[in-house]
């Protein structure tokens, strides 16, 4: 019995521990329900916030997080290709919630919000009524600085804002305390008053809500960066080598975490030349970092023990992290008066900068409560720069003269002089060079950062030497000659004219929204060359109408381009697009929007995709061919490179409907957009149609009454290559009528030249060549007119009877003529109405190439028996040459004795005749040994077949060689 007790008692254990891993291994659903709210925004860039009202639809999730995705469709659940972005825990749903979007999500796509409190695929999701949209572009945001401190005013500021009527500026989320507005005038807007709230150390997102109806959210971004605030004994310092002394520290921006116990320290450094003098402990409490605000904390009473006098450094550990602040205040001993000798530590920094900088001087170990004026002394003028500044309790003084300004440029002698009592004491400091600079304005005096080729500039200076003349500019590397400016006594000039008197503009630059130098140059009176640079941003504009010698548009039947507010634009339409300020060498594309920034097409680019060194660009292009886009409004193209910047957009035109009236041909369509209308018989030419109602066209000349082709024009839009029929020409052009059979559209003409052909183009005396013509007139006589070195000769004359639709050929053999190219013409009543060349060749290559083809023939079968013959016959013919040859010897010593004058050529015929016998005699022992060498051949084994090849070869070469050697005395002897 007890025995069972304890088998039940064991598995009644077993069965426990198994229920309990059941209990934590089966899975509890969560579940959602209700509904969610999309409070704002309808538009959204990639990476922007959207506002959620999770409370007001009675939304609830039995998890502890919901999950939010982003998905293109409205099912209440989360399928395969949503995406999941954000969470938030339950418990911190609100009617306002701010979550951001990926920056990776696809823009040009409508998205609804998803949230589920199960992070996988079939889970339960509430879905948000309303989609919001990403756009393929938006207005341009912008924050400057981006980084800085608690307090900061950055510029928050926007363009191409032209659909909106307020921004609204927030910290972080919709539902902040900390928001600005401003309203948006011509697409722009600039909020100066957004202040950086308190807040850890980090970066930060601040968004940027545009409104009108429709809502645009986006956002800027802003790093948070520690900076401190110190109340000190004096108002610049504390007294140096003094026991117990204690300054308060107030940070914002700092990390969240613990400032431990007597864990700041103080660095002194050497007041003139920085080097650390000692590092010194503090006294102070544990405080924590954003116990009251966040990033913020304050220590009153930080307690410090006589310090070396110098300048000190103040390093601030926050959870082992130190934030280290340079030359936060100076330790200073002051001088008593009757002490007071000689001005001791003082620093100019910086020691030069620009009209508008800011410049400091410091002083410590002074007198206490001295004064001090400051003068910088330059060669034409003197500035009091400080007047009556007063040094602290403990002597020490620090200024600082902010937005430097009327000096001309040059090095200044700082010169201070302190006064105490009936004491003063003066000396130079250091000194500070004022260097030129200038910057380039529009015409109401603000500076330009950013312009377009054409606009006009204004380029003013200042920091120049007095007296200095500024003439030349350069943009990038063009330059510009300016109506010369005298800077006067002040250093400053002021030029918005060039040589010409004309205004300035920006030049043909590259730009493609990059930054170029722009320079200014000139000389100081010394005649030494003075220069400053600055910057501008070069945008790419489209030019839409005749400007100058440029001329975009749309192009017309006749090869006109007509501007596109004046034209009748078709889907398939050839246009011309002018860009200036491109990135030069940068191929671009070339896409239809329409008036909803929505893809409609691309354009196909048939010529001109890059721009020029200068930046200009000037394309041409064939709108794309699609139902859809007939009839349409406010069209626009985009125009724009690899890199981001180098975009630019056109004014909007419209694209007409299909008109059978208006429609439009276009004959010998070339990639530059020439319509090149003169031509030949047998051209192969491209002609296209747009604009077309009707399908199936008939394209007809109009004088012969031909119809030459049928086309199908799909969409209004047709292209077939249409070769020229044989057809009459004229010298001048004979000129043909192309149109649509039936329709009323407008025809197009085009020009049928002569032409001939001569075939073959070379040969010799007494050969055979065929003349043919096209273009020619029918019923007229056409001589063929052999043009000699000395005369003219007509070979024949094709009777008119014999052209044919302008055609003719006619066969001729080749005059007896030195070999060289000749002109043949082709002459109608003795007016030249076309030209072709003839090659006569040269007899001596004519026979060279004759007797090695024969060598070759009869090698070519390797029949040995032939080979012999043609050796043998070689051999007579070697002979013969030979006898020619002695000959010419002969008459050679018979002009000896007629002429000593004619010696020396005779000697040479002798030696060129020995030298020929020679080279017979060889041939001839090549051809008996080849011979001798065939008839072994012949009895041997086949396999020794190699053996007759090798001596065939060394016999032809042998041969071949004498070839030679009898053409040239033939050659000399005839000479």
């Amino acid at each position: 019995m007890k025995m069972e007790n304890r088998k039940i008692l064991a598995l009644g254990i077993v069965l426990l521990f198994a229920f309990s891993i059941l209990g934590v291994a089966l899975p509890v659903y969560a579940t959602v329900s209700g509904s969610i709210d999309l409070v704002r925004p309808t538009l959204v860039a990639p990476g922007g916030p959207i506002e959620l009202d999770c409370l007001s639809g009675g939304f609830s999730a039995t998890g502890g997080t919901v999950y939010f995705y982003y998905s293109k469709n409205d099912d209440p659940e989360i399928s395969d290709g949503d995406v999941y972005f954000a969470s938030v825990k339950t418990a911190d749903l609100d009617d306002s919630v701010t979550v951001f979007l990926p920056s990776t999500i696809d823009v040009y796509d409508e998205y609804y919000i998803k949230a589920t409190d199960l992070k996988r695929v079939e889970a339960t999701a509430v879905v948000a009524d309303d989609s919001f949209e990403v756009p393929e572009t938006y207005p341009e945001i912008s924050i400057d600085p981006s980084s800085g401190n608690v307090g900061d005013y950055p510029e928050i500021s926007g363009e191409d804002a032209d659909d909106y009527v307020t921004a609204y500026v927030f910290w972080k989320t919709y539902d902040s305390a900390y928001t600005e507005s401003e309203t948006i005038v011509g697409g722009e807007f600039t909020e100066e008053d957004f202040e950086i709230p308190n807040a850890f150390e980090g970066t930060y997102k601040i968004i940027v809500l545009l409104e009108d109806g429709d809502t645009f959210a986006t956002y800027v971004e802003f790093s948070v960066e520690p900076a401190i605030e110190l109340t000190l004994p004096a108002t610049y310092s504390i007294e140096a080598d003094e026991l117990d002394q204690y300054i308060d520290v107030v940070g914002t921006g700092f990390p969240e975490g613990t400032i431990a116990e007597d864990s700041i320290t103080v660095v002194v450094k050497n007041f003139k030349t920085g080097a650390t003098i000692e590092t010194y402990e503090s006294l102070h409490g544990e405080v924590e970092v954003g116990e009251t605000d966040d990033g913020y904390f304050e220590i009153i009473d930080l307690e410090l023990d006589a310090l070396e006098a110098g300048v000190a450094t103040l390093r601030i550990p926050v959870d082992g992290s130190t934030k280290t602040f340079e030359d936060v205040f100076y330790v200073s001993s002051p001088t008593a008066e009757a002490d007071f000798t000689a001005i001791t530590h003082y620093k100019v920094s910086p020691t030069e900068g620009y009209i508008g900088d800011d410049v400091t001087f410091a002083f410590i170990n002074l007198p206490a409560l001295a004064t001090v004026d400051i003068d910088f002394v330059g060669e034409t003028v003197t500035h009091d720069v400080v007047t009556g500044e007063l040094s602290d309790d403990y002597g020490a003084l620090e200024y600082t003269w902010e937005d430097i300004s009327d000096l001309p440029g040059e090095t200044y002698t700082v010169r201070a002089f302190v006064t105490i009592g009936a004491t003063t004491r003066e000396k130079n400091i250091g000194t500070y060079t004022v260097k030129p600079s200038f910057e380039v304005q529009d015409g109401t005096g603000d500076e330009l950062t950013e312009g377009s080729v054409g606009d006009e500039v204004v380029l003013v200076g200042n920091g120049f030497p007095a007296d200095a003349t500024i003439s030349t500019a350069y943009f990038g590397t063009e330059e510009v000659g300016l109506t010369e400016a005298d800077t006067g006594a002040t250093g400053t000039f002021e030029i918005d004219l060039d040589e010409n008197g004309d205004p300035l503009v920006i030049p043909h630059i590259s730009g493609g929204g990059k930054s170029v130098t722009v320079k200014v140059e000139g000389e100081d009176p010394d005649g030494e060359t003075v220069t400053a640079e600055t910057s501008i941003i070069i945008n790419p504009i489209l030019v839409m109408a005749e400007t100058g010698d440029w001329d975009p548009g749309v192009l017309e039947p006749d090869g006109s381009w007509t501007d596109y507010d004046d034209a009748d634009i078709f889907p398939g339409n050839p246009i011309c697009i002018v860009g200036w300020g491109f990135l030069a060498g940068e191929a671009v594309t070339v896409k239809l929007y329409d008036e909803d920034d929505k893809l409609i097409g691309s354009a196909t680019i048939l010529s001109g995709e890059k721009a020029d060194s200068d930046g200009d660009l000037e394309l041409i292009a064939q709108l794309p061919v699609f139902k859809a886009l007939s009839g349409k409004d406010n069209v626009y193209l985009t125009v724009a490179g690899a890199t981001s910047t180098n975009k630019a957009d056109s004014e909007a035109f419209d694209i007409a409907a299909p008109d059978d009236v208006f429609a439009k041909l276009f004959f010998g369509l070339e990639a530059d957009g020439d319509l090149d209308t003169d031509v030949y018989v047998g051209d192969n030419v491209k002609v296209i149609g747009c604009g077309f109602e009707t399908k199936s066209l008939t394209l007809h000349e109009v004088v012969t009454g031909a119809d030459l082709k049928s086309v199908s024009a799909t969409n209004g839009y047709f292209e077939t290559n249409l070769t020229i029929p044989e057809m009459e020409g004229d010298p001048d052009g004979e000129e043909y009528e192309l149109e649509v059979e039936g329709l009323a559209t407008g025809s197009v003409y085009f020009y049928v030249y002569p032409l001939i052909s001569i075939t073959p183009a070379s040969g010799f005396p007494g050969d055979s060549f065929t003349v043919k013509g096209t273009g020619f007139s029918d019923g007229d006589d056409v001589d063929i007119v052999w043009v000699g070195v000395a005369e003219e000769e007509v070979l024949d004359t094709v009777d008119g009877d014999d052209v044919e639709d302008g055609s003719f050929s006619i066969t001729l053999e080749v005059p007896t003529a030195v070999a060289m190219a000749y002109k043949i013409r082709a002459e109608v009543g003795g007016d030249v109405w076309e030209t072709a060349s003839f090659t006569v060749l040269d007899i001596f290559d004519f026979q060279l190439n004759k007797t090695l083809n024969e060598i070759l023939a009869k090698i070519a079968g390797l029949n040995t028996s032939e080979l012999i013959l043609t050796i043998s016959s070689l051999k007579t013919g070697v002979d013969n040459a030979l006898a020619q040859a002695q000959s010419a010897k002969a008459a050679a010593d018979a002009a000896k004795t007629a002429a000593d004058s004619a010696k020396s050529t005779a000697d040479a015929a002798k030696a060129a005749a020995d030298s020929a016998k020679s080279a017979a005699d060889g041939a001839k022992t090549a051809a008996d040994s080849a011979k001798s060498s065939a008839d072994s051949a012949k009895a041997a084994a086949d396999g020794l077949a190699g053996l007759v090849y090798a001596a065939i070869g060394a016999s032809v070469i042998a041969a071949i060689a004498a070839i030679f050697a009898v053409i040239q005395l033939q050659r000399k002897v005839a000479g």
